[in-house]
């Protein structure tokens, strides 16, 4: 079954994001290295703690952070798609293109 516009565009956008990415975690890993190694320390101490939470609370905290994960996604997905679409609107203004 062939893949939609959509479809493409969604692999083609994801797959420039993960680049970007690596690629700001890099530089910033170099220009900020104590913000990761501190979200690496808090990681532990949130497993830590939940560790001590009953089962229902544990899995409520650990959905919460999986639907927030999910909307924040969701977000960045549509921000960076339609930048892309602001990109080619201010080239058209420009007549760039």
């Amino acid at each position: 079954m062939a893949m939609s516009q959509e479809e493409i565009l969604e692999i083609v956008i994801t797959e420039l994001m993960e680049k970007s990415l690596i690629e700001l975690r890099d530089v910033e890993k170099n220009n900020q290295p104590d913000l990761y190694q501190e979200v690496r320390e808090l990681s532990g101490k949130v497993e830590k703690i939940l560790a001590q939470m009953s089962r229902e609370d544990r899995e409520t905290i650990e959905q919460y952070f999986d639907q927030k994960d999910r909307l924040t996604n969701k977000e960045i997905k549509h921000l960076y798609l339609q930048g892309a679409k602001d990109c080619v609107v201010l080239l058209k203004c420009l007549t760039v293109i």
